[in-house]
């Protein structure tokens, strides 16, 4: 079947990659004219879009119907993602590269309904954790620092006022999101293939999420090298 050909890992990703891939292209005018001279229309934009947010659960709906306090739980956790991201970020940075690693794969705050889907992918993750040595040391690092398992489960309550808010329809049906998922990524590689044969900057690689940003290599008393190519 279609649906097995790729990874659990790689069907979760798709989301974030390509609201990143997206969103550089929504916000530069250079990078939207070199697509558009191979072929990239406003139809094939808004194609990827309507893709991305039946991957990511949520349909248009002509009349939403979404409570308040959805609303609040939907800006709390905006707020939340990024800190936090931060904070859990650097310390295991630090303290515990492998785990960081794992937790931060493809994975960055967004912005909006988009930051439902990255806390949750961050709250799984760190759910993982409790299979491994490792992840269970990473877990009590990050408690330290105010990740605590009261303070995930609080995300979590979120997470689910703001699904229990949002009028039914305005969810896809669970079993439909694999192939919404497959959908988006075909439209992603497709036009991430040609991204990487047009777009040659190194800042609008990075923004679009097809190249990634350089470790810093400081050296005693030189200046690191910004990240960016001009």
């Amino acid at each position: 079947m279609v649906e097995k050909q790729w990874s659990r890992a790689t069907l979760d990703a798709v989301v974030e990659r390509a609201l990143r891939f997206l969103t550089g292209v929504s916000r530069s005018p250079l990078i939207r004219g070199k697509l558009a001279a191979h072929g990239y229309t406003d139809d094939d934009h808004e194609e990827g879009w309507s893709l991305f947010h039946a991957a990511a659960g949520y349909q248009k709906k002509k009349t939403p119907v979404v409570s308040d306090a959805a609303r609040d739980a939907e800006r709390a956790v905006d707020a939340w993602d990024e800190p936090t991201f931060a904070k859990a970020r650097g310390a295991l940075q630090r303290l515990h590269p492998a785990e960081a690693e794992i937790l931060f794969e493809d994975l960055e705050p967004a912005t909006g309904a988009a930051s439902l889907v990255s806390a949750k992918r961050f709250l799984d993750r760190l759910d993982a954790f409790d299979a491994t040595p490792g992840g269970k040391a990473a877990l009590v690092t990050l408690e330290k620092r105010g990740i605590t398992p009261a303070e995930r489960q609080r995300i979590r309550d979120l997470l689910a006022l703001v699904e229990e808010g949002a009028a039914p329809a305005s969810l896809a049906p669970a079993g439909d999101l694999d192939a919404q998922l497959i959908a988006l990524k075909a439209w992603l590689d497709d036009w991430s293939a040609t991204a990487r044969t047009v777009i040659t900057r190194r800042d609008q690689r990075i923004a679009l999420g097809i190249a990634q940003r350089r470790a810093a290599r400081p050296t005693a008393g030189t200046a690191t090298e910004p990240d960016d190519e001009s």
